[in-house]
């Protein structure tokens, strides 16, 4: 679906603010409309991320986020293309519009059906994805939201997390058939013989 999304896109500013949110778990547009080109350690591959919403908690209005390599890629291609001296890393889409409303359409083209809540299931999905490989506590810091609230509100159960857990169970309480034991191969008669003394003698 990623893929598909981005291929919908009308242009790179659009291509790069679905991996914000996508692949970064960044707000739309709280926090996508405040990244700027000096937030990008492309030595250290991370992001400052700047958090209006969560701001008025000390030492919660910042947090730092790897450059994930999808993220990283559509990142590099704005800077290609950004005018010299830029400050923001979307400054188009940081005027007044609805995101919405143009991200239906993409959804659209891209040959998918529109769901609630868009922007904000990105981030839902990204935060699912991402504490399937890490600990809970650094997942939470890289989304910036607490593991409770992400809990109660991001995470979600996959159609994947079903199939696997299925075939888990399957694999699990279905017991080997226990091989077959052969035919028991009769035991075999003492062999008499007869001797010249007019008696049977068997093995001794």
């Amino acid at each position: 679906m990623y893929s598909a999304l981005l291929d919908a896109c009308p242009d790179q500013d659009w291509r790069t603010l679905i991996a914000l949110c996508r692949i970064g778990g960044l707000r739309c547009d709280s926090e996508t409309s405040r990244v700027r080109w000096v937030d990008v350690n492309w030595e250290k591959r991370t992001l400052l991320v700047h958090s209006p919403k969560t701001e008025r908690y000390e030492g919660r209005g910042i947090r730092v986020i790897p450059l994930f390599p999808e993220l990283e890629r559509e990142l590099s291609r704005s800077w290609e293309e950004s005018e010299v001296g830029a400050e923001f890393v979307l400054p188009r889409l940081r005027r007044r519009m609805n995101l919405r409303i143009q991200f239906t359409r993409i959804i659209f083209h891209a040959g998918l059906c529109p769901w609630e809540r868009a922007f904000n299931n990105l981030r839902a999905s990204r935060a699912t994805e991402l504490q399937q490989q890490f600990p809970a506590h650094v997942v939470a810091a890289w989304m910036g939201h607490s593991p409770e609230v992400a809990a109660g509100h991001y995470l979600m159960v996959r159609p994947e997390d079903v199939a696997r857990g299925a075939d888990t169970i399957l694999k699990d309480s279905n017991p080997q058939p226990t091989p077959k034991k052969g035919p028991k191969t009769p035991k075999r008669s003492p062999i008499l013989t007869f001797q010249k003394s007019g008696t049977f003698s068997g093995p001794k």
